[in-house]
């Protein structure tokens, strides 16, 4: 926002050239009659908003973040203070996932809330309670959760809720494109160009379908859809059931919930610091929960002759991995 507001007063003179035309480029900025440049009018009504995104590309970002890394980060800081007594490790971890909840919250994200209350009631069921106090705590966190989102948002669902009915009319056109083109799509990157010439006039435009499963299928056709759709279904069907039995790989499990969930809404996929963490942390939890037979067979092997570091908590890269990709983009 400050980046925004203060080249908009020195009229964008100090801001590189080739950095200009990637934030034209964006539709970030646009010309002006004179020819100079000044701030999207649609990306000031964002701005004003006051939604924190912190160094990522816009607040639902930052919502997938919390959304992938929050339940394996509260694990793991439970397992690296075990030598600690058990009420300071639950301040350590409420506190953490105080600030990261609070975040959520701060973010504005709509998805991001419900998907939570998802993430959270999936993991309330692997809770070593009883099944009936299971689900009676799961029924009242849910009708909690729904009836504060209700509250919160009260004034967008009144206002005709612009940002969800925009996203039907990205969807509707990327589902027209992979019909048209049902075998390989239109190509990577495309939709652009398709969603221009296909929107409807009162629409806003949209570089993205806002739904990584549809990109998927409006860019690459059915192959694509089926390859990555595939890969991720597959991949949480399997690690559950492999998962269950380990708190730190359940939790990194519910995160990739999280973040498969947050991606038919939004374009996760497309974002580095997003994409690179969830895909190490996919990578990583196929290792962590091989069989044994696996397990065992790959450390007799040559490579086990080297002393190599292990990272036992994913989450420090994982971090590390987004942290440096959202200052970069």
């Amino acid at each position: 926002r400050e980046f925004f507001y203060a080249n908009e007063q020195t009229g964008w003179r100090e801001v590189p050239a080739d950095q200009l035309q990637q934030l034209e480029a964006s539709r970030l900025i646009v010309r002006k009659a004179d020819g100079g440049y000044t701030i999207n009018p649609d990306l000031i009504l964002k701005l004003a908003k006051d939604r924190i995104f912190g160094t990522l590309v816009y607040p639902n970002a930052l919502a997938g973040v919390v959304l992938l890394l929050l339940p394996g980060a509260l694990a793991a800081l439970w397992q690296f203070t075990a030598r600690l007594q058990n009420v300071t490790r639950g301040v350590l971890v409420g506190l953490l996932a105080y600030m990261a909840l609070a975040c959520l919250y701060w973010s504005g994200s709509k998805a991001g809330w419900l998907i939570a209350l998802v993430v959270g009631g999936v993991a309330l069921l692997h809770a070593p309670l009883p099944r009936a106090f299971k689900l009676g705590l799961v029924a009242v966190v849910a009708a909690g959760g729904l009836a504060a989102f209700a509250w919160k948002y009260e004034s967008y669902f009144a206002g005709g809720a612009r940002s969800a009915n925009a996203r039907f009319d990205y969807w509707k056109v990327a589902w027209r494109a992979a019909l048209d083109r049902p075998l390989l799509g239109s190509g990577p990157g495309t939709f652009y160009a398709i969603y221009r010439h296909a929107k409807p006039p009162e629409a806003e435009m949209a570089r993205l379908a806002h739904n990584d499963y549809l990109q998927q299928a409006s860019d690459s056709g059915i192959v694509g859809l089926l390859a990555f759709g595939g890969f991720i279904a597959a991949s949480l069907a399997k690690l559950h059931a492999r998962a269950r039995g380990e708190w730190l790989q359940l939790a990194t499990w519910l995160g990739l919930l999280g973040w498969a969930l947050q991606g038919l809404v939004e374009f996760g996929l497309y974002i580095p610091a997003l994409a690179w963490p969830a895909f190490f942390l996919v990578g990583w939890l196929w290792a962590a929960a091989a069989p044994r037979a696996v397990k065992r067979a790959t450390r007799s092997g040559p490579a086990s002759r080297s002393r190599r570091p292990q990272c036992h908590h994913p989450y420090i890269m994982a971090a590390m991995k987004s942290s440096w990709r959202a200052v970069s983009e």
